[in-house]
């Protein structure tokens, strides 16, 4: 695939192909593989140049160092190395060999063509000629590289309003495997969501284009100069061409889309074909050198609390938003409003001043100022630690230990140390190397249709002798195994040779036939694992001249974007926090500093300044000086939604993620019916109505459940904390969300809102149960089929202890709290008899649509009753008793009976 899954899998362990990037015109340079012809292998002619760390005093000199690239101490832990069997470690490109490779294969692969860095040389090179792009349609693609993140665009009157998208990703470069982003997804999101937001449709063409343009330049201008063309041959050939298709088809796609926009064909379909092409924008950057890389583990990749970093920031953000929404309250207030604000204000300022009084009392006129002085600074520390924690959430959400390895940026500024760590590797390497003759005696020849016999093995030198070199490799071993090296492939290899080394010691003498076997294998074990340490060691050999080129564009160019992204993003905090200082340059240049003396051990102070200075000769050439945008007031919607409803361009409908659980549910919840289920019933009805009649459907819905045992049953048995919470105000909101949303604009706003209402009844989601999907099928026919009995059982089970006389005092407030809230909630709506109608239409409310005003009516009186009756009854126990067990029988038979209804209705 390409060239960052070449990555060595271990922190910073990055390995870049040594490509140059300065003065390339219509060609790169790239270094060539040598073949076995070439120079003898570097693990065999490496201790030539006074690098052999086989002696003991001088391993004992280099392990002093700790040989670790950028690796923190977290990070100190043994890692997988991902299959480069299947993609060779930093190796540049080569014709692939079916057979399987011999450790001598691998080793000759190590030739003159990458130059140690413990030894003088040139590369052997060869000239590349600089790739031409064709934006077109790729059919060639795998299925993988389907685009099914599709954001909501909520628009209205011609107006983008507000965008969702959810918590799916584009395609990853590495297949099922996310990657690594060296700038945080939301943050990249965020940047496309801030330039859209509050754009007319038409000119949301216009700035996709703009976008898109402004990414895909490097790419269909062909100008070997341009940055982005530079990146792209820091890449290997493998890497390059992996990479290409992708990017060819997904700038295909937006521009494709944005033509079908302004050929006015379907114009209500505008709103979903922007979203295809927000969503096919994202997924080309996410194909552009470096903005994904290889994860250091096969765990797969890591947020490294880019969740956290976001949040800090966005409140700021949304600090200043709620100002400016209160400056427009106030400045389109009614007389009346304002008078009440102000009463409300007068209020509040009394009772500070009361408040103030009662702190005063009995102070001395000092100790009063004291306290004004230490409460003043109390405030001043509190508003300077959320800017101290913006600032650090903006640098935070860019991973430089990932770009780091990506870059290769130990090879830049730590060259001792990878040598130094070469060293040991090798070490393993050639005592592996050593026990493989060695262990040729051991072998006992198989004997046709005859009992091999034990033998004495034959080493044509004294038997101490022996014994003596293989404890000495032994101890060897045992020395490279113990160093955290942080390559399981290299323990591995050390590790084995260790313990083969010293089972052959203690049977020089004798050998049996099992045993001739088990040294038969361990040499078999020998090669395999030899193989892949000498993959490592290839992976480490690369030319420091190129390295510090690359790895000061790979990084400076990252860190720029990383700039451009949050000022347009958040630009409130990356003013507050003085983010870019009066110098963005220095300010990058500062934090890149930082970030390499602080995380790449071995670190050398002179190669980190050559780096920073090759960044600044970078610098001018990546773009506009980065600044605070406009504030375009996105952060309305930054909340990331836990569902998104779309309908593409093609009429298809895809519901991404699950609706938030109830209040009170940990987590997402256990479905009663499946989730899965649920959907399909939805997308049932969606195939029959289709986007122009779908929210009319789903409004009938929403007047059947509020009319069925789902309520008339089970409103008063929703545990107490979820009634307090208001499980049923949000579930006669979501109704009111459904019969909002109208005609085909409305279609995708009603699935969702659905969805919503349903997930929110009386037991659709409990608390309880495990969550992993119990092999949910969209295509469940059976009757008891995607149904959580279980969790179902036990969360109906918890209802019935609330009968219980220590917990019934509970059990009435809620009931009483939560009548108490609807009512209130009605009233809210409930216009004054005594005022004049106002004009225009009359707005969807609790109160104005019949069918929620009487739900709600008939729960607030079904909770108010079942209160009065349980105190009139809270000294009979086993009254009690028995309601316990009817309210439990009738949670499971009426969400048993539901769950039949809605298995009928998906199929």
């Amino acid at each position: 695939m390409g060239r960052s899954k070449q990555t060595i899998n271990r922190k910073t362990k990055g390995v870049k192909k040594p490509t140059p990037t300065a003065d390339r015109k219509a060609t790169s340079t790239t270094i060539k593989k040598p073949t076995a012809a070439d120079v003898k292998t570097v693990v065999d002619t490496d201790t030539d140049s006074g690098s052999d760390v086989s002696s003991s005093e001088s391993s004992e000199d280099e392990t002093k160092t700790t040989v670790s690239a950028s690796r923190t101490a977290t990070a100190k832990r043994k890692r997988e190395q991902p299959d480069l069997a299947a993609r060779p470690a930093k190796a540049p490109r080569t014709t692939k060999n079916s057979g399987r490779p011999t450790l001598r294969d691998l080793r000759d692969t190590i030739g003159s063509g990458f130059i140690d860095l413990n030894t003088t040389g040139t590369a052997v090179t060869t000239t590349r000629t600089a790739p031409a792009f064709t934006v077109q349609r790729r059919d060639d693609l795998p299925a993988g590289a389907t685009v099914q993140l599709y954001p909501q665009i909520v628009a209205k009157n011609g107006q983008i309003s507000g965008l969702s998208f959810g918590r799916l990703r584009t395609p990853s470069p590495f297949g099922s495997r996310m990657g690594d982003h060296t700038g945080a997804w939301a943050t990249i999101v965020d940047r496309v969501h801030a330039r859209m937001h509050g754009l007319s449709l038409a000119d949301a063409v216009t700035t996709l284009r703009t976008l898109q343009g402004e990414a895909q330049e490097w790419m269909t201008s062909g100008d070997p100069d341009s940055i982005g063309m530079r990146l792209f041959n820091t890449l290997d050939d493998e890497e390059a061409d992996h990479r290409r298709p992708y990017l060819e088809h997904y700038a295909f796609v937006v521009e494709e889309t944005l033509q079908q926009i302004e050929s006015g064909n379907q114009p209500e379909l505008t709103p979903a074909r922007i979203g295809k092409a927000i969503a096919h924008h994202l997924a080309y950057l996410n194909f552009l050198p470096y903005a994904t890389v290889l994860p250091d583990t096969d765990r797969g990749s890591h947020g490294s609390g880019e969740g956290a970093a976001r949040a800090a920031i966005l409140k700021i953000e949304l600090a200043e938003e709620s100002k400016l929404q209160r400056d427009e309250r106030i400045a389109a207030e009614t007389p009346e409003e304002r008078k009440k604000r102000l009463e409300e204000e007068a209020a509040e300022d009394k009772r500070l001043r009361d408040e103030e009084d009662a702190k005063a009392e009995g102070e001395s006129a000092q100790q009063t100022e004291k306290r004004h002085k230490e409460e003043a600074e109390q405030k001043k520390a509190e508003e300077q630690m959320i800017l101290d924690d913006a600032y650090e959430g903006l640098w935070d959400t860019f991973a430089f230990e990932a770009a780091q390895r990506g870059a290769g940026v130990q090879f830049a500024v730590a060259p001792e140390a990878v040598r130094v760590e070469r060293g040991k590797i090798r070490l393993a390497v050639q005592l592996a190397d050593e026990l493989q003759p060695i262990l040729d005696p051991y072998i006992i020849p198989l004997v046709p249709g005859g009992k091999r016999s034990a033998v004495a093995p034959s080493h044509g030198k004294p038997i101490e002798d022996v014994r003596m070199e293989l404890e000495a490799i032994a101890q060897e071993a045992d020395g490279v195994a113990g160093e955290d090296l942080g390559y399981p492939a290299v323990h591995d290899l050390a590790d084995e040779v260790a313990q083969t080394a010293r089972l052959a010691k203690d049977l020089a003498h004798l050998v049996s036939a099992k045993e001739s076997d088990g040294f038969k294998e361990a040499k078999r074990k020998l090669t395999a694992k030899g193989a892949e340490a000498a993959k490592v060691l290839a992976a480490l050999s690369v030319p420091n001249d190129q390295a510090l080129a690359d790895s000061s564009l790979i990084l400076g160019s990252l860190l720029y974007e990383h700039q451009k992204t949050m000022a347009e993003s958040y630009p409130n905090a990356v003013k507050q926090t003085d983010f870019l200082t009066g110098d963005p340059e220095e300010a990058l240049i500062t934090k890149l500093e930082e970030s390499l003396t602080e995380s790449v051990t071995g670190v050398e102070p002179d190669k980190v300044q050559e780096l920073l200075e090759k960044v600044r000769e970078y610098y001018p050439e990546f773009g506009d000086v980065p600044e605070p945008a406009k504030d375009s007031r996105w952060v309305i919607h930054a909340k990331t939604e836990d569902l998104v409803v779309t309908i593409d361009d093609r009429n298809k409908l895809a519901i991404q993620g699950r609706a938030p659980a109830p209040y009170g549910i940990s987590g997402m919840g256990s479905h009663s019916t499946a989730w899965a289920t649920e959907t399909a019933a939805v997308e049932k009805l969606y195939a029959t109505h289709k986007r122009t009649g779908i929210a009319a459907a789903l409004q009938k819905e929403v007047a059947r459940d509020l009319k069925s045992e789902l309520l008339t049953k089970l409103d008063c048995a929703i545990p107490s904390d979820q009634l307090v919470g208001g499980q049923l105000n949000d579930i006669f909101n979501y109704a009111v969300d459904v019969y909002l949303a109208e005609g085909p604009e409305g279609a995708e706003d009603a699935i969702r809102s659905f969805l919503c209402f349903r997930n929110s009844l009386p037991f659709a989601t409990v608390n309880d149960g495990s969550r992993d999907g119990h092999n949910e099928r969209k295509t469940a026919k059976k009757a008891t089929s995607n149904f959580d009995e279980e969790a179902l059982q036990y969360a109906a089970d918890q209802k019935g202890t609330e009968f219980e006389p220590i917990r019934l005092a509970k059990t009435i407030e809620s009931l009483e709290i939560a009548a108490e809230s609807l009512t209130l909630a009605l009233a809210e709506v409930t216009p004054d008899s005594k005022k004049p109608a106002q004009p225009g239409p009359v707005p969807k409310n609790w109160f104005t649509i019949a069918e929620i005003k009487k739900a709600v009516d008939d729960s607030v009186k079904r909770l108010s009753d079942r209160a009065v009756l349980l105190k009139a009854n809270k000294a009979k126990a086993d009254w009690l008793s028995s309601q316990a067990t009817s309210t439990t029988a009738t949670i499971m038979a009426v969400r048993e009976k539901e769950h039949r209804r809605v298995i009928r209705q998906a199929n």
